[in-house]
């Protein structure tokens, strides 16, 4: 059996024990709700590990913009990383160590915005923002 797939067993295991998976099916007030009950434990962190060397910028006076670099020097190329989630909760530690993760593979640094969610934005101001993190 190869990593990936069980890697693949675990987090499928993960996810179907949850309750997550089984969340999106909801109807749409109580999936909101449920949606601002997980935001609510995910205020945005600074990484505190040696990984990497890791920035917050302020977007849009108000939005974090979190850089993840693997040395003091900006590589040349840099990966945008928006991560999944429905755009309806916001990113956890799994989330910003997936990203951090795959500029490592890549050999390049990381901008991962913590964009507005739809749960209290429209999609348009979500989409400002990213624009707007790769415009910075």
């Amino acid at each position: 059996m190869s990593k990936l797939s069980f890697g693949y067993r675990i987090a499928s295991f993960v996810i179907g024990h949850s309750g997550m998976k089984n969340m999106w099916g909801l109807p749409k007030e109580e999936l909101i709700s449920k949606c601002e009950k997980i935001n609510a434990k995910r205020p945005f962190k600074m990484p505190k590990d040696s990984k990497a060397v890791y920035e917050d910028h302020i977007v849009e006076g108000k939005y974090h913009l979190l850089e993840m670099r693997r040395s003091k020097e900006r590589s040349e190329r840099a990966i945008l990383c928006v991560y999944g989630s429905g755009m309806m909760t916001a990113a956890d530690t799994s989330d910003t160590g997936a990203a951090r993760k795959l500029g490592e593979k890549c050999n390049q640094d990381v901008w991962f915005p913590f964009y507005p969610l739809v749960t209290d934005h429209s999609v348009m101001d979500l989409m400002t923002m990213v624009l707007d993190s790769y415009l910075a």
